[in-house]
């Protein structure tokens, strides 16, 4: 996966994952959260996790990915 496709696909994710906190939190200010079906909220909290376990996979990817180049070019760090 190119660097930019990465950049890309993560900040899909972080934006998807901090809008589902958006919508929870007014959801919860208001008091409706008793007004949500069990598998409503178990279901997007299916999403935000997978949504989460791709962040941290891309993420991985791109530091191994930094590390091999700094080898590669002999940056210390």
């Amino acid at each position: 996966m190119e660097d930019m496709d990465r950049y890309n696909e993560m900040s899909k994710h972080i934006g998807s994952v901090e809008t589902f906190f958006d919508v929870f939190h007014v959801i919860a200010q208001h008091g409706l959260l008793g007004e949500l079906k069990n598998t409503s909220v178990i279901y997007l909290l299916t999403e935000v996790s997978e949504k989460l376990e791709t962040i941290k996979r891309l993420h991985k990817e791109t530091y191994d990915r930094l590390q091999g180049l700094k080898r590669q070019t002999g940056v210390a760090g």
